[in-house]
């Protein structure tokens, strides 16, 4: 995965982020399942939520089948179900996402922002598109 590298945009007047591949122990605040174990990437969402992202790759894919598609996730807990933005692959490298947020991750996220949080962004081996 060295040689694969992830990024996040979240406004037109920021420069992208590098999402860290198998990040420390931010998974265990959110209290979900680690992508440690699925070897996956990890990044903070700032709050409030942003009007849109987007995520893109750069770098060889992984020839290993477990990585044949990769899902991107936003996480605020184990109460809330995450919200899926989008699944990358070695033919699909970017994921530009705008719309509107699910009314209970905008009330969490406001909540959050409010002391001081972020959300989580988790990118893990996974299937194909799925609804968000």
């Amino acid at each position: 995965m060295e040689n694969l590298k992830l990024y996040v945009l979240f406004s037109t007047d920021g420069a992208p982020q590098e999402i860290p591949f198998a990040a420390s122990d931010e998974a265990d605040h959110f209290h979900i399942e680690s992508s440690r174990e699925q070897h996956g990437f990890e990044g903070t969402v700032p709050l409030p939520l942003p009007k849109f992202l987007l995520i893109f790759a750069l770098g060889e894919w992984p020839q290993d089948n477990h990585f044949r598609h990769m899902s991107a996730e936003i996480h605020f807990g184990k109460d809330l179900d995450p919200f899926h933005v989008g699944t990358l692959s070695k033919d699909n490298r970017s994921v530009c996402w705008q719309g509107t947020w699910r009314e209970d991750l905008q009330v969490r996220g406001m909540l959050m922002s409010e002391e001081g949080l972020t959300g989580l962004l988790v990118i893990t081996p996974g299937k194909p598109d799925r609804e968000g």
